[in-house]
């Protein structure tokens, strides 16, 4: 149950986006002229940013969970209370 509302807000965001992207591929706004390729272009340059924004988020937290285990930062050499950092 919790693994399946942790998922929850990715699978909201991945439904939404495919949702907005199928009803402006039927019901344009504006009227384009013929260019077949440009909407999987853009398609593909948007999942290519959500895959390495998600790399990234998580790399980042791999990191700070790493440094944090080691004691390692600007605060550790202080010996600070374990609030402060």
């Amino acid at each position: 149950m919790n693994e399946a509302l942790s998922r929850l807000p990715l699978l909201l965001v991945v439904v939404a986006y495919a949702l907005f992207w199928g009803w402006e591929a039927l019901a344009p706004r504006r009227m384009m002229p013929t260019q077949p390729g440009r909407r999987r272009g853009n398609l593909l340059i948007s999942i290519l940013s959500f895959v390495l924004g998600g790399i990234t988020g998580t790399a980042l937290l791999a990191l700070a969970t790493w440094t944090s285990e080691r004691q390692w930062g600007l605060l550790a050499p202080l010996h600070a209370p374990a609030w402060l950092y």
